[in-house]
C-alpha cells in the first residue's frame, strides 16, 4: 500500500488467513472509504458502522480479501 512518499508492506505469516487480519486507523473513515471506492472497491457509506472497543467508539468498515484475510479501516471517535 502506498500513499504519497509512504509505503506499507504486509507480510504473510503462513497461518490461516480467515483467522488473521489487519487494522488501519485513519483520520476520516468516510474519506478513506470514498478513496477506496474510487479505486474500485464495491461498498457504499452503509458499510460504515460504529463499534465499541475498550473505552472508545470507532467508526469502521471491513474489507475481506479473496483469500479470507480481513482488513478493518477505522476512525476513533471522541
Amino acid at each position: 500500500m502506498k500513499r504519497d512518499d509512504i509505503q506499507i508492506g504486509l507480510a504473510e505469516n503462513g497461518g490461516d488467513p480467515t483467522q488473521e487480519g489487519c487494522v488501519f486507523e485513519v483520520d476520516n473513515v468516510e474519506t478513506a472509504l470514498a478513496e477506496l471506492v474510487s479505486r474500485g472497491l464495491k461498498k457504499d457509506s452503509s458499510a460504515i458502522g460504529d463499534e465499541k472497543h475498550g473505552e472508545f467508539i470507532w467508526s469502521v468498515f471491513y474489507i475481506v480479501a479473496p483469500d479470507g484475510l480481513c482488513y478493518c479501516v477505522g476512525e476513533k471517535r471522541t
